[in-house]
């Protein structure tokens, strides 16, 4: 019976010691999305639906004003619905709806269901 509880002990303290290691490394899929559009093209973007409430879009490529941002970065803040509207200069506009869920394991964050993290406009 000692022999079954050092066993018990010993394995709790062994997966104890996993928990805390600081080495663990993550592979992860952005918990943003991304939308790619032509330069000096867009006026305007909205974001609308649960998982992107409070939240607004931010330029990763091209000036910090959207309307010559060439690459658009959506963060979701919750899982659900979140949609993106593109509007550009010549009056033409871009709607991509993407479902977000929770990221799984050590990443974290609101990724797109469908495990891409960015759109091109057409």
């Amino acid at each position: 019976m000692t022999f079954v509880r050092d066993l018990g002990f010993c394995l709790l303290l062994a997966s104890i010691g996993a928990c805390f290691q600081k080495d663990e490394q993550c592979s992860c899929f952005p918990s943003s999305f991304a939308v790619n559009a032509p330069s000096g093209a867009v006026r305007d973007v909205k974001l609308s639906g649960a998982a992107c409430a409070d939240t607004r879009p931010t330029c990763l490529q091209g000036s910090e004003t959207m309307d010559s941002c060439t690459k658009i970065s959506v963060l979701g803040r919750s899982a659900g619905d979140c949609t993106v509207e593109v509007t550009f200069t010549d009056g033409r506009t871009f709607t991509r709806g993407s479902p977000l869920k929770a990221g799984e394991g050590c990443c974290g964050g609101f990724v797109p269901t469908d495990g891409k993290d960015s759109y091109t406009v057409p």
